[in-house]
């Protein structure tokens, strides 16, 4: 699809700069619930044996994940990102 392919290199690009918004999540605090890994229409989501992981080239800030979870694990700020998993 051309629309997905545009928003791929621009997610691919945009991400690169620190002025961009991105999810942080807070590891700490996952319950490992598994609501947001649910609602992810994106699969950006996932849980390991770990905890919670986050695909950066799937994820859109669509913010479903932060409206479905009870502990408040997402936050959107700029800058740098860390994973785990």
């Amino acid at each position: 699809c051309p629309v997905g392919a545009v928003q791929s290199v621009a997610h691919a690009l945009g991400r690169r700069f620190p002025f961009v918004y991105r999810l942080q999540p807070k590891y700490t605090k996952c319950i490992k619930c598994q609501k947001c890994v649910r609602s992810c229409s994106m699969q950006a989501l996932s849980m390991t044996a770990q905890g919670l992981h986050y695909n950066s080239d799937n994820y859109i800030l669509c913010g479903k994940c932060s409206q479905v979870c009870p502990q408040q694990v997402f936050a959107y700020k700029r800058g740098g990102q860390k994973h785990a998993g």
